[in-house]
């Protein structure tokens, strides 16, 4: 037992080590993580323990390391110059993303950076066998809200297609089910998201102990991620089932988390006991990788170069004239209310304006970025309220922005809406194209962002005649500094 427990400290202290340095090196990343990771968020609350098993399985159970003979045979340890070079590369995009406080793509940095690390230091075949524990890693990185949306989408059309087999009386819109006593809605709570990060979190644990290759890996992780989406529609179906047969009088219906992890339970336990265990052999007991000085001292001149840097850039921001509408018929009117009610944070500066020849509302939310330590595009949840109103229709307009329709669940009305954003200097209707916009803008050192937001209640149920006038008021609206 003691022979074993050194021979698996030896083979995994290249490794620990690397890891000490990255944490070290990039403390402000991981300690943004850290807080993330502490606040329990159903998206994330799995990500500290998927550190925990990074590290444990890092150390009972390190990746494998060369024989004597390829030891003998390798013409010179560490990665070179080509995982310098990596190195490099990684450290210049990671300071672009921390620089911007662009959060997620900064932290989806930090398993890259391990990996070229270990490249620049232990060489390239040390990198690939440290590969599958690194993607454990980043399991833990706030990803997965991304998900939520295809996930209560594919519920949406899996549950209400399998209510509708069963025959049972309801009206199926969207991710809305409306039975004789009222309605269920599928929202980003019921996406499973969290079923789903386990499942594959637990692959990712069986696929390293087995030392699966691609394929292997490949097959557990689909699997893995089939029993996780496939316990969340047993569990929403059966919400639909007692909420039909209880005339929604039923306590799941307020109160079924328990229930959910029952249901998970009942379905994962059994594939996690039939998993198949394979043991490493006596063979490995001498795959131990060697660090290099070279290696070691390139890496971390790059790492502390990239922290001066940052430290350089830290302080107050200059400010500009803000942005604000102008073009003919638009007047300022905070009294005019939106078709489609929005609910945007309180960082932002909001104005409402009116364009009268055509009744079009629109809506001006700003923000400045006043110091390094703020982003330049706020964290913006989606302002229409789902649960009221849904989406029916989309289309691209020669303006290049999207025009969006949407009808109210309740009255059946309808209202047109066309939403763009502004960075610095640039236009987008995308939320993630801004987000990467803003490092560009940064380096231009314009900080400014808005997000203006065109509405226009539709007059009769087709909207055509509305179209037109939503889109007459998006062609005469300018913005620029007054």
């Amino acid at each position: 037992m003691i022979k074993n427990s050194a021979r698996q400290l030896s083979q995994a202290m290249p490794f620990l080590l690397i890891i000490g340095l990255g944490i070290l090196l990039f403390l402000p990343s991981w300690i943004t993580l850290l807080m993330l990771w502490l606040q329990w968020d159903q998206v994330l609350a799995h990500g500290l323990a998927a550190f925990v098993l990074f590290i444990v399985l890092t150390v009972f159970h390190p990746p494998l390391g060369p024989s004597a003979e390829q030891r003998a045979n390798q013409r010179s340890p560490g990665g070179g110059w080509a995982g310098t070079l990596a190195l490099l590369l990684g450290v210049v995009v990671w300071l672009l993303f921390i620089l911007t406080n662009i959060t997620t793509l900064t932290l989806l940095m930090l398993p890259a950076l391990l990996a070229a690390m270990c490249w620049a230091v232990l060489g390239f075949r040390a990198m690939l066998s440290w590969l599958p524990y690194l993607a454990l890693l980043a399991l833990s990185l706030p990803f997965w809200s991304d998900l939520t949306g295809p996930l209560v989408t594919l519920a949406s059309i899996v549950v209400g297609n399998v209510v509708a087999l069963l025959g049972m009386p309801a009206l199926i819109e969207g991710n809305s089910i409306t039975l004789p006593y009222g309605r269920l809605i599928i929202a980003d709570g019921c996406s499973g998201i969290r079923y789903f990060a386990i499942s594959i979190m637990l692959a990712s644990c069986i696929a390293i102990l087995n030392d699966y290759r691609l394929k292997g890996w490949l097959i557990i992780i689909a699997v893995a991620m089939l029993f996780g989406m496939l316990a969340n529609w047993i569990r929403i179906l059966g919400l639909v089932i007692v909420a039909y047969q209880s005339d929604m009088q039923s306590d799941l219906m307020t109160d079924h988390e328990f229930y959910g992890w029952l249901v998970y339970g009942a379905i994962c336990l059994p594939a996690l006991y039939f998993s198949p265990i394979r043991r490493r052999g006596p063979s490995f007991v001498n795959h131990v990788y060697s660090l290099t000085r070279n290696g070691l001292l390139r890496a971390g001149l790059i790492a502390l170069s990239a922290l001066g840097v940052y430290s350089f850039y830290q302080g107050d921001i200059n400010p500009l004239p803000p942005l604000a509408i102008s073009g003919e018929g638009f007047v300022k009117a905070d009294f005019r209310q939106p078709a489609l009610p929005l609910d945007l944070p309180s960082t932002l500066q909001q104005e409402s304006y009116w364009h009268a020849p055509t009744g079009t509302w629109v809506g001006v939310a700003r923000f400045q970025r006043q110091n390094s330590q703020e982003k330049l595009v706020p964290y913006l949840p989606d302002p229409i309220n789902t649960n009221i109103w849904r989406e029916i229709d989309q289309e691209a307009t020669a303006m290049g922005v999207d025009l969006t329709q949407f009808q109210n669940r309740g009255n059946q009305r309808r209202a047109l809406q066309i939403l763009w954003y502004r960075v610095g200097p640039y236009q987008t209707d995308k939320y993630w194209l801004a987000k990467l916009l803003q490092i560009p803008a940064t380096l231009r050192g314009d900080n400014r962002f808005v997000q203006v937001t065109m509405q226009h209640a539709c007059s009769s149920l087709n909207c055509v005649a509305d179209r037109a006038q939503l889109l007459r008021a998006a062609s005469a609206l300018t913005l620029s500094a007054p």
